[in-house]
């Protein structure tokens, strides 16, 4: 049996997708093996809210949401899309609205256009998954951890590439 693929690039279709998209069609890599983050949004219950911190063109976003299409579930996407070549700019933000659109899962997609560290403390709504994929450094992901507060006891946190490791050296 091959190694698990440790990349979001592959061509990913499900049996109980509407349709097949190509997610490795687009932009952005993603740490967490993309079979992880299916089967944890997948089992999640009727009605679920999974929350997406880094969302870059949609990638994960659209993973999130064809796997809780059966649950009547929903993905809030978190991304501030800021102009850096780093992270994307508002053109960005374009793409990730493109390629909902073209996966069918718009609908079950909400957006918030701002860094998670800000939109965090007026989150008032319970979530059912936290994933973890923004900005990579030290202090905005424990922060991010945060938003773990508004998840049940015992429901999925996944993290991809958590932090950024020169960051730890510093004070």
């Amino acid at each position: 049996m091959p190694a698990a693929s440790n990349s979001c690039t592959m061509r990913m279709t499900f049996a109980d997708e509407p349709k097949p998209v190509s997610q490795s069609a687009i932009t952005g890599t993603c740490a967490t093996p993309s079979a992880m983050l299916w089967a944890a949004a997948h089992e999640l219950g009727s009605g679920s809210t999974a929350l997406e911190i880094g969302s870059f063109q949609g990638r994960s976003a659209i993973l999130l949401a064809r796997a809780m299409a059966g649950s009547d579930g929903h993905v809030v996407a978190v991304d501030p899309f800021v102009e850096d070549w780093k992270f994307g700019s508002p053109h960005t933000r374009d793409l990730f609205a493109a390629n909902l659109d073209a996966a069918g899962v718009a609908d079950r997609v909400e957006l918030l256009a701002e860094y998670s560290t800000t939109a965090r403390p007026r989150w008032d709504r319970p979530l059912d998954l936290l994933y973890i994929d923004g900005k990579h450094d030290y202090w905005t992901f424990t922060d991010d951890l945060l938003w773990a507060a508004h998840l049940p006891t015992g429901a999925p946190v996944i993290v991809s590439s958590p932090v950024d490791l020169v960051s730890l050296g510093q004070d």
